[in-house]
Protein backbone atom coordinates (compact mmCIF):
# COMPACT_ATOMS: atom_id res chain seq x y z
CA UNK A 1 0.00 0.00 0.00
CA UNK A 2 1.25 3.48 -0.88
CA UNK A 3 2.71 5.45 2.01
CA UNK A 4 0.91 8.75 1.47
CA UNK A 5 0.61 11.66 3.92
CA UNK A 6 -2.50 11.62 6.11
CA UNK A 7 -4.69 14.71 5.99
CA UNK A 8 -5.06 15.26 9.74
CA UNK A 9 -7.30 18.30 9.51
CA UNK A 10 -9.84 16.60 7.24
CA UNK A 11 -9.98 13.53 9.49
CA UNK A 12 -10.56 15.84 12.46
CA UNK A 13 -13.24 17.84 10.63
CA UNK A 14 -15.17 14.77 9.51
CA UNK A 15 -15.12 13.40 13.05
CA UNK A 16 -16.27 16.74 14.48
CA UNK A 17 -19.10 16.96 11.96
CA UNK A 18 -20.68 13.83 13.44
CA UNK A 19 -20.85 15.35 16.91
CA UNK A 20 -23.80 17.37 18.10
CA UNK A 21 -23.19 20.91 19.31
CA UNK A 22 -22.39 24.41 18.08
CA UNK A 23 -20.09 24.21 15.09
CA UNK A 24 -17.91 27.29 14.72
CA UNK A 25 -15.38 25.13 12.91
CA UNK A 26 -17.00 25.23 9.47
CA UNK A 27 -15.53 27.82 7.14
CA UNK A 28 -18.26 28.07 4.51
CA UNK A 29 -21.77 29.40 4.16
CA UNK A 30 -24.81 27.28 5.14
CA UNK A 31 -25.97 24.66 2.65
CA UNK A 32 -28.57 25.67 0.12
CA UNK A 33 -31.77 23.66 -0.17
CA UNK A 34 -33.15 22.16 -3.39
CA UNK A 35 -35.95 24.72 -3.29
CA UNK A 36 -33.40 27.58 -3.38
CA UNK A 37 -32.54 26.53 -6.94
CA UNK A 38 -36.07 25.34 -7.79
CA UNK A 39 -34.82 21.79 -8.31
CA UNK A 40 -38.22 20.48 -7.24
CA UNK A 41 -39.75 21.98 -10.39
CA UNK A 42 -37.37 20.30 -12.82
CA UNK A 43 -35.07 17.41 -11.85
CA UNK A 44 -31.43 17.70 -12.94
CA UNK A 45 -30.19 15.98 -16.09
CA UNK A 46 -28.84 12.46 -15.76
CA UNK A 47 -27.60 11.65 -19.27
CA UNK A 48 -24.07 12.91 -20.11
CA UNK A 49 -24.30 15.63 -22.74
CA UNK A 50 -20.82 16.92 -23.66
CA UNK A 51 -17.51 15.01 -23.51
CA UNK A 52 -15.47 17.65 -21.66
CA UNK A 53 -18.15 19.30 -19.58
CA UNK A 54 -21.20 21.44 -20.23
CA UNK A 55 -20.16 24.32 -22.45
CA UNK A 56 -22.84 26.67 -21.15
CA UNK A 57 -21.51 26.17 -17.63
CA UNK A 58 -17.96 26.95 -18.78
CA UNK A 59 -19.26 30.09 -20.44
CA UNK A 60 -21.03 31.17 -17.24
CA UNK A 61 -17.87 30.65 -15.18
CA UNK A 62 -15.79 32.46 -17.79
CA UNK A 63 -18.11 35.48 -17.78
CA UNK A 64 -18.04 35.80 -14.00
CA UNK A 65 -14.26 35.53 -13.58
CA UNK A 66 -12.96 37.18 -16.75
CA UNK A 67 -11.85 34.16 -18.75
CA UNK A 68 -12.82 32.45 -22.00
CA UNK A 69 -14.44 29.02 -22.41
CA UNK A 70 -11.11 27.52 -23.44
CA UNK A 71 -9.56 28.71 -20.16
CA UNK A 72 -12.09 26.86 -17.95
CA UNK A 73 -11.55 23.31 -16.72
CA UNK A 74 -14.38 21.64 -14.77
CA UNK A 75 -13.56 19.46 -11.78
CA UNK A 76 -15.15 17.71 -8.83
CA UNK A 77 -14.53 20.53 -6.37
CA UNK A 78 -11.56 22.79 -5.70
CA UNK A 79 -9.56 19.99 -4.09
CA UNK A 80 -9.75 17.95 -7.27
CA UNK A 81 -8.76 20.96 -9.37
CA UNK A 82 -5.69 21.49 -7.17
CA UNK A 83 -4.73 17.82 -7.36
CA UNK A 84 -5.11 17.58 -11.11
CA UNK A 85 -3.24 20.83 -11.70
CA UNK A 86 -0.27 19.56 -9.74
CA UNK A 87 -0.47 16.20 -11.49
CA UNK A 88 -0.05 17.73 -14.94
CA UNK A 89 2.44 20.44 -13.96
CA UNK A 90 4.91 18.71 -11.64
CA UNK A 91 7.72 16.25 -12.27
CA UNK A 92 9.85 14.46 -9.71
CA UNK A 93 12.56 16.83 -8.49
CA UNK A 94 10.59 20.01 -9.12
CA UNK A 95 10.20 22.55 -6.35
CA UNK A 96 7.00 24.10 -5.03
CA UNK A 97 6.66 27.07 -2.68
CA UNK A 98 3.60 26.86 -0.39
CA UNK A 99 2.38 29.58 1.95
CA UNK A 100 2.66 29.09 5.72
CA UNK A 101 0.34 28.70 7.57
CA UNK A 102 -1.58 26.74 4.99
CA UNK A 103 -4.51 24.46 4.39
CA UNK A 104 -2.77 21.16 5.01
CA UNK A 105 -3.62 19.44 1.71
CA UNK A 106 -1.74 22.10 -0.26
CA UNK A 107 1.47 21.12 1.55
CA UNK A 108 0.99 17.38 1.03
CA UNK A 109 -0.14 17.31 -2.61
CA UNK A 110 3.13 18.42 -4.29
CA UNK A 111 5.00 15.70 -2.43
CA UNK A 112 2.75 13.05 -3.97
CA UNK A 113 4.34 13.92 -7.32
CA UNK A 114 7.92 13.91 -6.04
CA UNK A 115 8.29 17.67 -5.62
CA UNK A 116 10.25 19.37 -2.87
CA UNK A 117 8.23 21.86 -0.82
CA UNK A 118 9.58 25.16 0.48
CA UNK A 119 7.48 27.36 2.78
CA UNK A 120 6.65 31.04 2.33
CA UNK A 121 5.70 32.59 5.66
CA UNK A 122 2.69 34.84 6.08
CA UNK A 123 2.74 36.55 9.48
CA UNK A 124 0.05 37.67 11.89
CA UNK A 125 2.10 40.78 12.69
CA UNK A 126 1.89 41.99 9.07
CA UNK A 127 -1.79 41.16 8.60
CA UNK A 128 -1.05 37.80 6.95
CA UNK A 129 0.19 39.68 3.86
CA UNK A 130 2.73 38.63 1.23
CA UNK A 131 6.46 39.33 1.62
CA UNK A 132 7.78 39.28 -1.95
CA UNK A 133 11.41 39.74 -0.89
CA UNK A 134 11.25 36.50 1.08
CA UNK A 135 9.51 34.77 -1.84
CA UNK A 136 12.30 35.67 -4.26
CA UNK A 137 14.84 34.16 -1.87
CA UNK A 138 12.91 30.87 -1.99
CA UNK A 139 12.82 30.59 -5.78
CA UNK A 140 15.10 28.07 -7.46
CA UNK A 141 15.67 27.07 -11.11
CA UNK A 142 13.26 24.13 -10.65
CA UNK A 143 10.52 26.12 -8.90
CA UNK A 144 7.39 25.26 -10.89
CA UNK A 145 4.58 26.43 -8.62
CA UNK A 146 3.92 28.95 -5.89
CA UNK A 147 0.77 27.90 -4.03
CA UNK A 148 -1.44 30.11 -1.88
CA UNK A 149 -5.05 30.71 -0.91
CA UNK A 150 -7.05 33.90 -1.41
CA UNK A 151 -8.77 34.68 0.89
CA UNK A 152 -6.14 33.04 3.05
CA UNK A 153 -7.06 29.85 4.84
CA UNK A 154 -6.90 29.94 7.89
CA UNK A 155 -6.98 33.72 8.47
CA UNK A 156 -9.78 34.70 6.05
CA UNK A 157 -7.84 37.76 4.82
CA UNK A 158 -7.90 38.65 1.12
CA UNK A 159 -5.05 40.02 -0.98
CA UNK A 160 -5.13 43.40 -2.68
CA UNK A 161 -5.27 43.67 -6.49
CA UNK A 162 -1.80 45.23 -6.32
CA UNK A 163 -0.35 42.12 -4.65
CA UNK A 164 -2.13 39.82 -7.09
CA UNK A 165 -0.75 41.71 -10.09
CA UNK A 166 2.72 41.70 -8.56
CA UNK A 167 2.55 37.95 -7.99
CA UNK A 168 1.46 37.31 -11.58
CA UNK A 169 4.19 39.58 -12.97
CA UNK A 170 6.85 37.85 -10.88
CA UNK A 171 5.59 34.45 -12.05
CA UNK A 172 5.90 35.50 -15.68
CA UNK A 173 9.34 36.99 -15.10
CA UNK A 174 10.76 34.01 -13.19
CA UNK A 175 9.03 31.27 -15.16
CA UNK A 176 6.85 29.65 -12.48
CA UNK A 177 3.06 29.47 -12.14
CA UNK A 178 1.11 30.80 -9.18
CA UNK A 179 -1.65 28.38 -8.17
CA UNK A 180 -4.21 30.43 -6.23
CA UNK A 181 -6.97 28.53 -4.44
CA UNK A 182 -9.90 30.97 -4.53
CA UNK A 183 -12.61 28.82 -2.98
CA UNK A 184 -13.59 31.72 -0.68
CA UNK A 185 -13.15 34.58 -3.16
CA UNK A 186 -16.87 35.18 -3.74
CA UNK A 187 -17.24 36.09 -0.07
CA UNK A 188 -14.80 38.98 -0.36
CA UNK A 189 -16.39 42.34 -1.06
CA UNK A 190 -15.15 45.27 -3.12
CA UNK A 191 -11.66 45.46 -4.62
CA UNK A 192 -10.49 42.46 -2.62
CA UNK A 193 -13.09 40.23 -4.26
CA UNK A 194 -11.50 39.80 -7.70
CA UNK A 195 -9.99 36.62 -9.13
CA UNK A 196 -6.22 36.40 -9.52
CA UNK A 197 -6.72 35.03 -13.03
CA UNK A 198 -6.29 37.64 -15.75
CA UNK A 199 -5.61 35.66 -18.93
CA UNK A 200 -2.16 37.27 -19.18
CA UNK A 201 -0.36 34.19 -17.89
CA UNK A 202 1.42 33.37 -14.67
CA UNK A 203 -1.66 32.34 -12.67
CA UNK A 204 -3.96 29.34 -12.34
CA UNK A 205 -7.01 30.00 -10.15
CA UNK A 206 -9.13 27.22 -8.64
CA UNK A 207 -12.59 27.59 -7.13
CA UNK A 208 -15.95 25.88 -6.60
CA UNK A 209 -19.52 26.46 -5.49
CA UNK A 210 -18.79 24.88 -2.10
CA UNK A 211 -17.74 27.52 0.41
CA UNK A 212 -19.25 30.79 -0.82
CA UNK A 213 -22.51 29.35 -2.11
CA UNK A 214 -23.34 26.39 0.14
CA UNK A 215 -23.32 23.81 -2.67
CA UNK A 216 -20.59 21.48 -1.45
CA UNK A 217 -22.79 18.44 -1.97
CA UNK A 218 -22.67 18.69 -5.76
CA UNK A 219 -18.83 18.72 -5.78
CA UNK A 220 -18.53 21.08 -8.75
CA UNK A 221 -15.37 23.12 -9.12
CA UNK A 222 -13.10 24.52 -11.79
CA UNK A 223 -9.67 25.81 -12.69
CA UNK A 224 -9.01 28.94 -14.72
CA UNK A 225 -5.80 28.41 -16.66
CA UNK A 226 -4.14 29.01 -20.02
CA UNK A 227 -5.81 26.96 -22.77
CA UNK A 228 -2.81 24.64 -23.18
CA UNK A 229 -3.01 23.69 -19.50
CA UNK A 230 -6.79 23.21 -19.68
CA UNK A 231 -6.21 20.80 -22.58
CA UNK A 232 -3.70 18.84 -20.48
CA UNK A 233 -6.13 18.78 -17.55
CA UNK A 234 -8.92 17.44 -19.76
CA UNK A 235 -6.62 14.72 -21.09
CA UNK A 236 -5.43 13.75 -17.61
CA UNK A 237 -9.00 13.63 -16.32
CA UNK A 238 -9.72 11.07 -19.06
CA UNK A 239 -7.43 8.75 -17.07
CA UNK A 240 -8.93 9.54 -13.68
CA UNK A 241 -12.68 10.18 -13.73
CA UNK A 242 -13.46 10.78 -17.43
CA UNK A 243 -16.09 13.48 -16.87
CA UNK A 244 -17.88 15.30 -14.08
CA UNK A 245 -21.34 14.06 -13.00
CA UNK A 246 -24.03 15.48 -15.26
CA UNK A 247 -26.49 16.26 -12.41
CA UNK A 248 -23.80 18.33 -10.68
CA UNK A 249 -23.06 20.31 -13.82
CA UNK A 250 -26.77 20.90 -14.42
CA UNK A 251 -27.34 22.13 -10.86
CA UNK A 252 -24.24 24.33 -11.11
CA UNK A 253 -25.53 25.88 -14.33
CA UNK A 254 -28.81 26.74 -12.60
CA UNK A 255 -26.86 28.29 -9.72
CA UNK A 256 -24.89 30.44 -12.14
CA UNK A 257 -28.17 31.61 -13.60
CA UNK A 258 -28.71 33.50 -10.35
CA UNK A 259 -25.15 33.70 -9.09
CA UNK A 260 -25.24 37.46 -8.53
CA UNK A 261 -28.25 37.21 -6.22
CA UNK A 262 -26.75 34.26 -4.36
CA UNK A 263 -23.47 36.12 -3.85
CA UNK A 264 -25.20 39.30 -2.69
CA UNK A 265 -27.38 37.40 -0.25
CA UNK A 266 -24.39 35.52 1.17
CA UNK A 267 -22.35 38.71 1.53
CA UNK A 268 -25.20 40.57 3.25
CA UNK A 269 -25.59 37.73 5.73
CA UNK A 270 -21.86 37.63 6.28
CA UNK A 271 -21.54 41.36 6.90
CA UNK A 272 -24.02 41.23 9.77
CA UNK A 273 -22.26 38.29 11.38
CA UNK A 274 -18.85 39.86 10.93
CA UNK A 275 -20.08 42.85 12.94
CA UNK A 276 -21.09 40.50 15.75
CA UNK A 277 -17.64 38.86 15.77
CA UNK A 278 -15.94 42.27 15.58
CA UNK A 279 -17.86 43.45 18.65
CA UNK A 280 -16.85 40.26 20.43
CA UNK A 281 -13.17 40.76 19.54
CA UNK A 282 -13.21 44.38 20.72
CA UNK A 283 -14.40 43.49 24.19
CA UNK A 284 -11.03 42.48 25.64
CA UNK A 285 -11.26 38.72 25.94
CA UNK A 286 -7.54 37.89 25.75
CA UNK A 287 -7.79 37.59 21.96
CA UNK A 288 -6.39 39.55 19.02
CA UNK A 289 -7.09 39.10 15.33
CA UNK A 290 -6.74 40.39 11.79
CA UNK A 291 -10.20 41.35 10.51
CA UNK A 292 -11.10 38.85 7.76
CA UNK A 293 -12.74 39.17 4.34
CA UNK A 294 -14.36 35.72 4.44
CA UNK A 295 -16.62 33.78 6.82
CA UNK A 296 -13.86 32.77 9.25
CA UNK A 297 -10.97 34.25 11.17
CA UNK A 298 -7.87 33.07 13.02
CA UNK A 299 -7.71 34.71 16.48
CA UNK A 300 -4.57 34.54 18.61
CA UNK A 301 -4.59 34.03 22.36
CA UNK A 302 -2.42 36.17 24.59
CA UNK A 303 0.78 34.55 25.77
CA UNK A 304 0.42 32.17 28.67
CA UNK A 305 -3.02 30.86 27.75
CA UNK A 306 -3.43 27.24 26.67
CA UNK A 307 -5.17 27.06 23.29
CA UNK A 308 -5.40 23.28 23.34
CA UNK A 309 -7.04 23.51 26.74
CA UNK A 310 -9.46 26.11 25.40
CA UNK A 311 -10.45 23.97 22.42
CA UNK A 312 -10.86 20.91 24.61
CA UNK A 313 -12.93 22.79 27.20
CA UNK A 314 -15.17 24.28 24.50
CA UNK A 315 -15.98 20.82 23.22
CA UNK A 316 -16.28 18.92 26.49
CA UNK A 317 -17.96 21.53 28.72
CA UNK A 318 -19.80 23.74 26.23
CA UNK A 319 -20.43 21.50 23.20
CA UNK A 320 -18.81 24.11 20.95
CA UNK A 321 -16.29 23.37 18.21
CA UNK A 322 -13.54 25.56 16.77
CA UNK A 323 -10.50 24.39 14.77
CA UNK A 324 -7.27 24.24 16.80
CA UNK A 325 -4.40 26.18 15.29
CA UNK A 326 -2.27 23.05 15.44
CA UNK A 327 -4.10 21.96 12.26
CA UNK A 328 -2.45 24.88 10.43
CA UNK A 329 1.29 24.38 10.70
CA UNK A 330 1.21 24.02 14.44
CA UNK A 331 0.24 27.60 15.36
CA UNK A 332 -0.70 26.66 18.91
CA UNK A 333 -1.80 30.12 20.07
CA UNK A 334 -4.44 30.36 17.34
CA UNK A 335 -7.77 28.77 16.53
CA UNK A 336 -9.96 29.13 13.45
CA UNK A 337 -13.45 30.42 14.09
CA UNK A 338 -16.16 30.15 11.43
CA UNK A 339 -19.14 32.48 11.61
CA UNK A 340 -21.27 31.60 8.59
CA UNK A 341 -23.77 29.85 10.86
CA UNK A 342 -27.19 31.26 11.91
CA UNK A 343 -26.91 34.36 14.08
CA UNK A 344 -28.53 32.84 17.17
CA UNK A 345 -26.06 29.95 17.14
CA UNK A 346 -23.14 32.31 16.53
CA UNK A 347 -24.02 34.45 19.56
CA UNK A 348 -24.31 31.35 21.77
CA UNK A 349 -21.00 30.04 20.49
CA UNK A 350 -19.20 33.34 21.16
CA UNK A 351 -20.68 33.44 24.67
CA UNK A 352 -19.32 29.95 25.24
CA UNK A 353 -15.87 31.07 24.10
CA UNK A 354 -16.03 33.92 26.62
CA UNK A 355 -16.93 31.51 29.40
CA UNK A 356 -14.17 29.09 28.42
CA UNK A 357 -11.60 31.87 28.27
CA UNK A 358 -12.57 33.03 31.75
CA UNK A 359 -12.17 29.47 33.00
CA UNK A 360 -8.64 28.97 31.62
CA UNK A 361 -7.20 32.32 32.72
CA UNK A 362 -4.61 31.91 35.51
Amino acid sequence: MMDFPRFKYMAWAKAAEKKSGLHLCFSGMPHLAATDLMLDEKPPRLKPSEPYGVGALKDAIARRYGASRGEVFLSTGTSSANYLAMAVLLDRGDEVVVEEPAYEALVHLPRLFGARVRRWKRKFETGWGLDFDSLEKLLRPRTRLVVLTNPHNPSGTALSPVDLRRLAALAREKGFLALVDEVYIDMAAGPRGGSAFSGKGGVIATNSLTKSFGLGGIRLGWALAPARIVKALDEFQDLVSVINPEPSMDIALRAFGRIGKLASSARASLDGKLEIVEDFMRSGRSLEWVRPDASFCFPRLEKGLDCRGLVRMLEERFGTFVVPGSMFDGLERHFRLGFGIPEKELRRGLANISSALAAIRP
